[in-house]
């Protein structure tokens, strides 16, 4: 499968840069890594690129965001796989 679009979706622009700099040894040009800062922006880019017909190819996902815990259920990873999964969207 030939990557042409990944959405990170990481708050701290350092561990951000870092996944870049790690997808471009794997091949992946920065110019097709998109970024969001939080897991709901993240969900509203995945159903935006769907509704476009040009969904990602890859997702990387921070787990936890530093929230309260109250909002920690809305902002992590576990959350936007959930949702991916009620809504029966599958990305790698």
């Amino acid at each position: 499968m030939k990557i042409t679009r990944v959405l990170n979706i990481e708050d701290t622009i350092s561990k951000h840069v870092n996944i870049c700099r790690s997808l471009g040894k794997c091949g992946i040009p920065n110019n097709l890594i998109e970024h969001a800062t939080t897991a709901l922006d993240g969900l509203a880019m995945i159903e935006k690129a769907i509704q476009e017909e040009k969904p990602y190819d890859l997702l990387v996902l921070d787990m936890y965001f530093p929230m309260a815990p109250r909002e920690r259920m809305t902002q992590s990873g576990l959350y936007v796989l959930e949702e991916l999964k009620n809504k029966n969207i599958n990305i790698p």
